[in-house]
């Protein structure tokens, strides 16, 4: 909608799509704004800022990954320390950034436990969005130290901040022009979410 941000013309769209083929970078992807999550997210937040651990969930597409990211933005500009763990399938190898190499020797799981203990202890905040794409041994730590500080997980917990499909009515902020005898904001609202119930 705005005339600054198009193409300047069909050979720049063109070169644009012929870099992402040639394997070089294209620019970032625009972020979607967060919908329909103000109350889920200050619960996230108020948690993380008093050190308290808390799990969010909900069906494939209620957009757990995009609440942790807004989430981790906000208390990285309050200038959090902020840990996000990623995806592994050797023991540990999630926390490695964190805490290190484990140890070689027996008592590396204690040893690692307390590593994270301190960390969180001390005000680091750890995310781990797919929880089950971590390593087993990070899985196992990061659910006994969660009485340790702020440990947010998405993960289905019987007290999970629930994430619902969000709403018809939230879903127009998406779409732009006149509701008023067009009625493009309400007509595409009611059309996405009959694709996508939604998700």
């Amino acid at each position: 909608t705005e005339p600054h941000e198009r193409p300047e013309s069909a050979l720049a769209v063109l070169k644009a799509l012929r870099g992402v083929a040639s394997g070089t970078a294209p620019p970032p992807p625009a972020i979607v704004p967060l919908l329909g999550r103000d109350a889920v997210v200050m619960r996230v937040l108020d948690h993380a800022r008093i050190g308290k651990a808390i799990d969010v969930w909900g069906a494939p597409g209620t957009g757990k990954t995009r609440l942790l990211q807004e989430v981790c933005a906000q208390l990285t500009r309050e200038g959090n320390t902020v840990f996000w763990a990623e995806a592994a399938d050797r023991p540990f190898r999630s926390l490695v950034p964190l805490l290190g190499a484990p140890p070689t020797t027996a008592g590396a799981t204690g040893e690692m436990y307390e590593r994270l203990r301190a960390r969180v202890a001390a005000g680091t905040i750890v995310i781990a969005d797919d929880h089950h794409a971590l390593d087993s041994s990070t899985r196992m730590l990061l659910a006994r130290a969660r009485g340790e500080g702020a440990i947010l997980r998405a993960v289905d917990t019987p007290d999970a901040a629930m994430l619902q499909p969000l709403s018809e009515i939230t879903l127009r902020s998406l779409f732009h022009g006149p509701d008023r005898i067009l009625h493009l904001r309400e007509d595409g609202a009611a059309e996405l979410y009959r694709r996508t119930v939604g998700l």
